[in-house]
């Protein structure tokens, strides 16, 4: 899967593609918000790191993808564990 999303931030307009290993869909809603996070996280870094989200968005949004899908992963299969556990019948 390939995604594109772009994100209005003031006046810089960013464009990401990434190409997370894992085969799963996500929305644009979804890859918009992790863009959002990943503006967010670079903004707080400390300024001596010298990170700024034009030099360091295309290479921090991957991981951040990656990270989301992982996150899910785990919520779904937590979730399906507890509707196994709770259903009797």
């Amino acid at each position: 899967m390939t995604a594109t999303c772009t994100v209005q931030q003031g006046t810089t307009r960013l464009s990401a593609k990434t190409k997370p290993d894992i085969d799963v869909e996500l929305t644009q809603q979804e890859l918009d918000e992790i863009a959002l996070y990943t503006i967010q996280k670079i903004n707080n870094y400390p300024k001596s790191l010298g990170k700024t989200v034009d030099n360091y968005f295309n290479l921090l949004y991957p991981d951040e993808v990656k990270s989301y899908l992982m996150m899910r992963a785990i919520n779904e299969k937590s979730f399906s564990g507890i509707s196994a556990v709770t259903s009797f019948g």
